[in-house]
């Protein structure tokens, strides 16, 4: 019998026994709770079961796989947030972006809506520090699933009447403008931005992953395209929009499609490489130039930002994740 036979026995099996191995029943849905129950999930151990030799280093599965249980929502002496903001002129465009309360993340959103009005932005910005988006009420039972809040903050901007929204990772300094962004998911229903999946990727992604994805969406992420995971949007109110929340849910309530190196990119990626998204996809734009600029050596500073800005950028990436005295 083949491997994938028996992979896919294992994720069925994996399923029915074991359930998604992010999933959490907290005494209440308190974030004390919450995070209560999210540092019980034990991802090295569950990682191991799975992870074979001729992939990535196994830590940084860990660590990946980790983020939604690493990250707090809640620390003491400090305010969660959850903040919608005028920007400029303000209109019917709204970014949107999250962050742990821990680490530098809070000072990288702050740096991210500075950015947002420096760049001549018109639209409004929907952030949370700290916390969890929880749109319908029940995505706060999967908030140890890697990324999926990117989603679930542009569900509650949508609920606030947003139509177009676009996710920017907290990492992410405007330096253009955005508003061609909007633009693209007014003429298209949504911008993703990709390239063709290298080889070498497939030692990014568990096969307990990859196989979970092939049995619900009958796509193989490693014949997908590639997503950027730092910048998309689409527009709410469609068809394709109501179908991709659908396959999204699916795939968090298995849990397993996001055992990855790159866990929601693998999973949106595959979705939007369906037929039906061929609006979507961007294997139409692969000749698009990338939207954003990192630091290719070395930590942030001003002058890997004005470089960005003079190449034309519309976003610099901060690649070592550092503060940038002049800037922050």
């Amino acid at each position: 019998m083949s491997d994938k036979w028996w992979i896919s026995c294992l994720v069925m099996a994996c399923s029915y026994v074991v359930g998604n191995p992010f999933l959490i029943h907290p005494k209440d849905y308190s974030y004390e709770s919450v995070q209560e129950e999210l540092k019980r999930i034990d991802i090295p151990r569950i990682v191991n079961q799975y992870y074979r030799e001729g992939l990535m280093p196994v830590e940084g599965f860990y660590g990946r796989i980790g983020t939604g249980i690493r990250g707090n929502l809640i620390q003491e002496g400090m305010k969660t947030e959850a903040v919608l903001e005028k920007i400029g002129e303000g209109g019917p465009d709204c970014v949107v972006t999250y962050a742990t309360i821990n680490g530098r993340y809070p000072l990288f959103v702050r740096s991210l809506v500075k950015g947002l009005k420096k760049s001549g932005f018109n639209g409004y910005v929907w952030y949370r520090i700290g916390g969890y988006p929880n749109p319908t009420g029940k995505e706060i039972q999967y908030a140890g699933v890697p990324y999926a809040f990117k989603v679930w903050i542009m569900l509650e901007a949508h609920q606030m009447g947003f139509d177009r929204v676009l996710w920017l990772d907290s990492a992410m300094i405007p330096l253009q403008g955005v508003s061609l962004f909007f633009d693209y998911m007014e003429e298209f229903g949504g911008y993703f931005w990709g390239l063709p999946m290298p080889a070498s990727n497939e030692s990014l992604i568990l096969p307990i992953a990859r196989q979970s994805i092939m049995d619900a969406l009958g796509v193989d992420p490693m014949k997908a395209t590639t997503l950027m995971g730092a910048i998309f949007g689409w527009k709410f109110n469609t068809p394709l929009s109501d179908r991709f929340l659908e396959y999204f849910y699916k795939m968090v309530e298995v849990g397993y499609p996001f055992f990855s190196a790159m866990p929601e990119e693998f999973v949106i990626g595959s979705i939007i490489s369906l037929p039906e998204f061929q609006s979507w996809s961007p294997s139409s734009r692969f000749l698009d130039g990338t939207p954003l600029r990192p630091t290719e050596n070395g930590p942030d500073s001003l002058e890997e930002i004005a470089l960005s800005k003079e190449l034309l950028y519309p976003f610099h990436h901060r690649g070592a994740r550092n503060v940038i005295e002049g800037w922050d």
